[in-house]
């Protein structure tokens, strides 16, 4: 073990430059999430990347979302896949100069450097230093797609992904990683939504007692709505968009209203969504009604004994290679380690490059860490025969 550990650190050392090469190569290729060609041309430079590294690729076509690719190395081997994972698409539409790769003082910035061009670069370095260090054990899924950041909605990628996981023994996400070295084993799931209220129009000043007002309709289940928000136990709740009315003078029929809840465990997920529909179906205006649509969901990443499993086997890790000590933590955000949490799958998120600030023009990541992060990955998956 010591004579790999050694293999793949100088493996890895000796390619930080290659590896920058590629990261710079990724992160000035715009791919907002609405840019199907910019993310679609990020899947061919990591196809391209793969097929040099011996990886069989497939990529699964989108018709208006970024595509999804697939990559599988060691395909022979009857064990269970560990699964790596990321996603394409960033959340910056426009690249500006200041959106471009560069490097200043130890940090490398530019849009999506950290969230998560990065980690897609330490993926694929992390199957090319298991390959040089001899490692012919568990096969290695690449499974990435390219428009997690608005949850996949309006494509088939969360299905295609959901597929391609089953079965697997662990995943590694490798999304943003914390600065302070926090490894992610539970995320809330969320959950979108629209409510209608109806009512009747009708002047404000000739004949106000004929109006029902769909407005205040509303503004009596925002209060409602609001009021099961639970953040100590993992429930949230936020209405952000409302729409209206067009004149003072008229007594608006419909309002709209758009929100978000989190959740931490599926049975607050059923609590939560069953709360919403009583709220929207009880008359809070004699004369109004409400609608509920449901939009999209996103499954939760529970604090499992499984993910936490892998989280310890990764901290025993980190303490024999030298890596430094590692924390688990919950986060509020989603992402599509959710998928293979929900499936019982042992997994751990945010192991990508460490950094701050994602998804705004702050945006850094530090560049030392893409190297160090990929070697704990490596040796933690030599390992990965100790969860079963």
């Amino acid at each position: 073990m010591g004579n790999q550990r050694e293999i793949i650190r100088r493996f890895l050392y000796e390619n930080q430059a290659e590896m920058i090469s590629l990261w710079k190569r990724i992160v000035d290729i715009n791919s907002g999430t609405p840019n199907k060609r910019g993310t679609d041309e990020v899947c061919a430079v990591l196809a391209a990347e793969m097929k040099k590294s011996g990886i069989q690729v497939k990529i699964i076509e989108e018709e208006e979302n970024g595509n999804t690719l697939i990559g599988t190395w060691n395909p022979g081997s009857t064990e269970k896949p560990v699964i790596f994972m990321g996603h394409m698409d960033t959340v910056f539409n426009e690249q500006t100069e200041n959106g471009k790769f560069r490097i200043q003082n130890g940090k490398a910035y530019g849009h999506g450097v950290l969230d998560m061009k990065g980690g897609l670069v330490i993926s694929i370095y992390v199957c090319r230093a298991l390959q040089e260090c001899g490692y012919c054990g568990r096969p290695v899924k690449f499974v990435f797609a390219g428009d997690e950041e608005t949850a996949h909605s309006g494509g088939k990628t969360a299905e295609t992904m959901e597929n391609e996981i089953r079965g697997s023994c662990a995943a590694f996400n490798f999304e943003t990683g914390d600065i302070q070295d926090g490894i992610v084993v539970g995320r809330l799931g969320a959950g979108v939504f629209t409510i209608e209220t109806r009512g009747v129009a009708a002047h404000s000043g000739n004949n106000p007692a004929d109006g029902k007002n769909a407005l205040e309709a509303m503004a009596r289940k925002i209060v409602e709505l609001q009021n099961l928000n639970d953040i100590e136990n993992g429930k949230l709740m936020n209405v952000a968009v409302i729409q209206a009315g067009e004149k003072t003078n008229i007594i608006p029929e419909r309002c709209v209203a758009k929100g978000c809840f989190r959740f931490k465990t599926k049975e607050a997920y059923k609590e939560l969504k069953q709360k919403i529909l009583q709220i929207c179906e009880t008359v809070s205006v004699p004369g109004t009604q409400g609608v509920y649509i449901f939009e999209s969901k996103i499954e939760c990443m529970e604090p499992s004994r499984e993910n936490y499993r892998l989280f310890r086997l990764m901290e025993s890790v980190a303490e024999e290679t030298g890596y430094g000590p590692i924390h688990a933590k919950e986060v509020g955000g989603g992402s599509d380690s959710n998928i293979p949490a929900s499936l019982g799958i042992p997994t751990v998120c945010g192991v990508g490059v460490r950094g701050e600030y994602n998804h705004t023009e702050r945006e850094y990541a530090v560049v030392d860490s893409m190297a160090a992060r990929c070697e704990l990955i490596v040796n933690t998956i030599l390992r990965l025969d100790e969860l079963e």
